[in-house]
């Protein structure tokens, strides 16, 4: 949730070789060698046809409704289903069961459903294709199964099937069949303990569908419409958006992978209206894994809702300083007992642990810096004043980003009495607020400057907290059916049990 300029230059850089050697190793593999045109391995194909009226515009629209409900039932779903692995699926052995039941489920659906739907159709070919994959199976001769024909085609190759097939290759029932189980299976599947994606998955989906109501429109009323393929292309748009909940972004994909711009229109206006509802519902899928997964992610912009919040509601306490000069044994047995990455320094630590405030501020010590401090044994005997060993500049600089665990140092027993002067490695001039700093001020200087940990001081500097992005993260916004505020959020454990801290913030009604 931190973006800076140099990682814009490095993803740009990336993409630049990694587009350079992908069409070098295309153009290889079809055999001609320097031919850096190809398109990439994103493609769906060119649209022979790409008129459309603009009456479908509404159509497209409703399209847009239809894929944000279904993306908001896809994504409750999941994540219901992600909880319940959570609670009770700790085991490997679950987890492969699991992985071969849903195999096992898919497969099944997917025979018995060829088997019953009883869908032959004769076999039609467009000029200039030979991708097209039609499989007969129990069907007579120069007929195929078109339910058949989706299942058993590789995903990309499915995709391309419908969106640039004659209109009567796929029947309703076999597109309203094929949509309907790949639909519970892709909500079944994404979580497995598998190498899985979405994009594909949904992608197909929505395509099924989206064809679907092609094909119904050219059927039942007399207006004319455009191809089915088309429809199955704002289809796949559409279940996209609503279960992503992206805009910008999946309308450059979907634009390059199809090669036309006639198309941006209606796909914007299908992902705002997906989006617009499945916001209605609960967030993105991406979103809620995040949110699941405890993954400190902060939002563009502070709740709306926030404003009643302070520093001071919402710091860690109490917290765990160091003095100027402390002992070996307290540093290493704070590093064994916290995981703290931060820790101030301060001029007196109190011995009450009610304190309100843990003495004057002075300055801020890593974690990392003391890792480092301990391997150097940069401390001194304090009868002697003799050093046991030297650090420099470089030492820090070598060992980034791989530091050892304080586990893994081995300190001499003699050596727990020596004394480390901080003074010398602390970050003197840290970012520090006020405990009446304002949540969303807090947030922002987080947001714009990648903070990890602050120190939260009272009016005469005294350390009273530390507020890290954790804190922040679970501060969230909710939007449920017309209403919204913030709440803290109560972030699921290793056992699948929610905190009971949950707490409700604010709350408002959207008419408000």
């Amino acid at each position: 949730s931190f973006w800076n300029q140099s990682l814009t230059w490095r993803i740009f850089f990336s993409s630049l070789v990694s587009s350079f050697f992908l069409n070098t190793i295309l153009s290889t593999y079809k055999g001609s060698p320097g031919d850096l045109s190809n398109p990439g391995l994103a493609n769906f194909g060119l649209f022979e046809i790409s008129n459309y009226e603009w009456y479908e515009l509404i159509i497209f629209i409703m399209m847009g409704a239809l894929g944000g409900l279904l993306g908001a039932g896809f994504n409750e779903i999941n994540i219901k289903l992600s909880l319940f692995r959570i609670r009770h699926m700790k085991y490997r052995i679950l987890k492969v069961i699991e992985v071969i039941l849903v195999a096992f489920t898919t497969t099944a659906i997917g025979f018995c459903a060829m088997y019953f739907v009883e869908d032959c159709t004769y076999a039609q070919v467009k000029d200039n294709t030979t991708e097209l994959y039609n499989l007969q199976m129990q069907c007579d001769s120069g007929q195929y199964n078109s339910l058949a024909t989706l299942f058993l085609q590789s995903p990309e190759s499915t995709v391309k099937d419908l969106l640039h097939s004659p209109i009567d290759k796929f029947s309703w029932k076999s597109l309203l069949t094929f949509s309907v189980i790949y639909y519970f299976m892709s909500v079944w599947t994404y979580g497995l303990a598998v190498a899985s994606g979405l994009f594909m998955p949904s992608l197909l989906t929505g395509a099924a569908y989206g064809r679907l109501v092609g094909v119904l429109l050219h059927y039942v009323t007399p207006m004319t419409f455009s191809e089915p393929g088309i429809y199955a292309l704002i289809g796949a748009a559409s279940f996209l958006g609503g279960v992503t909940r992206m805009t910008i972004s999946l309308t450059v994909i979907i634009m390059e992978a199809t090669r036309n711009i006639t198309f941006g229109l209606p796909i914007m206006m299908t992902l705002v209206t997906a989006r617009f509802v499945g916001n209605y519902f609960n967030e993105g899928l991406y979103d809620e894994h995040i949110n699941l997964k405890q993954v400190p992610m902060l939002p563009w912009d502070p709740p709306v809702k926030s404003f009643r919040l302070t520093a001071g509601n919402i710091k860690s306490t109490p917290v765990k300083c160091f003095k100027a000069i402390e002992t070996v044994e307290v540093v290493v047995q704070m590093l064994k007992r916290t995981s703290h990455n931060g820790f101030p320094v301060v001029t007196q630590v109190p011995v009450d642990p009610d304190a309100k405030h843990f003495g004057q501020f002075m300055g801020l010590i890593t974690r990392e810096q003391l890792i480092l401090l301990l391997i150097k044994r940069a401390y001194f005997n304090d009868s002697t004043m003799e050093q046991c060993g030297d650090i420099a500049v470089n030492d820090f600089r070598d060992m980034y980003p791989r530091y050892p665990e304080i586990e893994d140092i081995d300190i001499p027993q003699e050596h727990m009495k020596m004394k480390i002067d901080l003074r010398q490695f602390i970050n003197l001039s840290p970012y520090t607020c006020n405990e009446t700093v304002s949540f969303a001020r807090l947030f922002n200087l987080f947001r714009s400057m990648g903070l990890r940990h602050l120190v939260i001081v009272n009016e005469n500097n005294k350390a009273v907290g530390m507020v890290t992005r954790k804190d922040l993260a679970k501060f969230r916004k909710w939007r449920k059916q017309g209403s919204s505020g913030v709440q803290q959020l109560g972030l699921v454990s290793e056992d699948g049990n929610q905190d009971d801290d949950e707490t409700e913030c604010c709350h408002s009604h959207a008419s408000s």
